[in-house]
């Protein structure tokens, strides 16, 4: 898929940057190759993303916790989670070939959006501006929400 997306790049006019979706992971290498910024569609809140990062820098899915058991989510201490709540891709890395799979996956998504100029999140800002001003000040890169007071804006130039 990467190759065809690539050769359909080269036809066409100047790109000033790339939106894709999470999911396509490789798009971040292809932008680099052409030499404009990629963007990164993330279809959820900024909620999941914040409260993902630090339940997996915390590791607190690791510990010895029964899968229902509560856990206090370190920088939101008000917020409680199970292992239950993340798909086992996300808690064990080490379990069957299809998981391993899936957590491979999921960190090629990670590790592209890293590397990403920035996220557009699916979100209102006032929706939830204590997650999504922890993952602009906390984590990166920058996330806008397409809607709200902080919401991304494409300025088209002639």
């Amino acid at each position: 898929m990467q190759l065809d997306f690539e050769k359909t790049l080269q036809t066409l006019p100047r790109v000033s940057f790339l939106v894709s979706d999470s999911f396509f992971w490789w798009t971040v290498d292809s932008a680099a190759k052409f030499g404009f910024p990629r963007f990164v569609f993330y279809g959820f809140a900024n909620f999941p993303m914040a409260v993902g990062k630090v339940v997996a820098e915390n590791r607190l899915l690791e510990g010895p916790e029964s899968d229902t058991e509560l856990i206090t989510v370190t920088q939101f201490p008000w917020i409680k989670i199970t292992k239950r709540d993340f798909h086992e891709s996300f808690r064990d890395s080490s379990a069957d070939a299809a998981q391993h799979e899936a957590f491979e996956f999921n960190m090629r998504r990670v590790v592209a959006t890293v590397r990403s100029f920035g996220m557009i999140v699916n979100s209102f800002y006032e929706l939830e501006p204590v997650f999504t001003d922890y993952w602009n000040t906390e984590c990166g890169p920058r996330a806008w929400c397409v809607k709200g007071q902080d919401k991304f804006r494409i300025i088209y130039f002639a």
